[in-house]
């Protein structure tokens, strides 16, 4: 690997770093001061705890999509590399374009002239000149009038989800702008029939959860401030994309989906089971959720890898996984915790006694936030381990001709 690439490596890796230790500032800064001093280094060593798997993966990540574009160049300088960079935006079918413009660079002389040729390579791949603009129009319109008409649709029969409703509609509008701009075309139920009903219905649950709690419950509204409802909506929005129009990259192996699906299934199981099981407990389901997903993506994403000898299938199976089984918990929480509540009157998280059933609802967009952030990194080390486990045999080399002892 060369200097370049490792420079890289290591920004990534900081920022992943800066990026949790930010979040422990923010934190911290939002929090009321704690009893002793030492709460900030224990929260401060949780977060670390954290990070560390998400920085070893975001290394393994940027190494395997590197790796292919990095053999193909062992002599090129810095405006190639944002040439190759380029030229890993583009789908499978405009790859004869990257080509095309890689070959042409070699004939294009002059530092700042080959920069400025490989900078408006970069722009064409991520937003190609020529796309069609009466779909791209027709989806700006009809997301910001479906914002703007459901606003206050929705907040007359449930003023809690005003601003989600606005804010989902104008995300999936903007993701839809986005596709149509890239002039890509719209593959839908491209990860599978049985991946697709499985992460609309998470979705869909999801908001029949969140609205009916707020219905019967609106207290809860304190704590679903526009922020916050902003930010659940974006994050459905985007699951609902990556269900409907994943990337090429996310669909290709039918072990990886089945195989998400069973993980996806056991995650879901398991917080049903132990919540159940604590009632009348000082307990409650965090338990499996901090510990389970970790185990669980690992072990699917390297069976996946083992069984099909890819790594991509094992990257697969964690994205997947942690998609549907944060919608599984999430949009199966607020029930279960209106269930414990009507039973033993305590929180549904660790069963918790003397608070109002509407601090549920904090615990429920944490616990949403803490599957794919706890279990993703594991599934990428897992999809390494597994690919390394199961490597292909190398070829047998030829045999030497020697010459014959007499």
């Amino acid at each position: 690997m060369k200097d370049i690439e490792r420079y890289i490596e290591r920004v990534l890796m900081a920022v992943v770093a800066a990026a949790f230790a930010a979040f422990w500032l923010f934190a911290v800064a939002l929090e009321d001061p704690p009893e002793y001093s030492s709460q900030y280094l224990i929260s401060a060593f949780m977060v670390a705890v954290i990070a560390t798997p998400w920085v070893f993966a975001v290394r393994i990540l940027w190494r395997a999509w590197w790796a292919p574009y990095a053999a193909a160049m062992p002599r090129a300088d810095g405006p190639a590399r944002l040439l190759v960079l380029a030229v890993a935006f583009l789908p499978n079918d405009r790859r004869e374009w990257g080509a095309a413009m890689a070959a042409e660079m070699d004939h294009v002389e002059g530092r700042s002239s080959r920069w400025s040729f490989a900078a408006g390579c970069l722009r064409a791949a991520v937003l190609p000149p020529g796309a069609a603009r009466a779909p791209v129009l027709l989806a700006a319109a009809l997301s910001l009038g479906g914002a703007i008409a459901a606003a206050p649709a929705v907040g007359h029969a449930l003023p809690e989800m005003q601003v989600f409703a606005a804010a989902f509609i104008f995300v999936a509008g903007a993701v839809a702008i986005l596709v149509f701009a890239r002039g890509g075309r719209v593959p839908l139920a491209a990860p599978g029939p049985a991946l697709l009903v499985c992460g609309v219905a998470g979705i869909a649950g999801s908001v029949f959860s969140v609205s009916s709690f707020l219905a019967r419950h609106p207290a809860a509204a304190k704590h679903f401030p526009p922020a916050v409802a902003v930010t659940l909506a974006a994050a459905l929005a985007a699951c609902l994309w990556l269900v409907l129009i994943p990337p090429p990259g996310l669909a290709s192996s039918r072990l990886a989906r089945g195989a998400s699906i069973g993980a996806a299934a056991v995650l879901g199981l398991g917080f049903l089971v132990t919540s159940r099981l604590t009632i009348h407990t000082l307990a409650g389901p965090v338990i499996w959720i901090l510990f389970a997903p970790p185990v669980v993506l690992f072990a699917a994403s390297a069976l996946a890898a083992a069984a099909s000898r890819s790594f991509r299938a094992g990257i697969q199976t964690a994205v997947w996984t942690a998609l549907v089984g944060a919608l599984v918990v999430f949009a199966s929480w607020l029930p279960e915790a209106i269930h414990r509540y009507g039973i033993d009157a305590r929180l549904l998280m660790d069963g918790e006694m003397g608070y109002a059933i509407e601090e549920n609802f904090d615990d429920a967009l944490w616990m949403f936030l803490a599957v794919p952030v706890l279990g993703f990194p594991f599934g990428v080390i897992g999809a390494a381990a597994g690919r390394r486990l199961h490597a292909a045999p190398p070829e047998p080399s030829a045999p030497e001709n020697r010459p014959c002892r007499a």
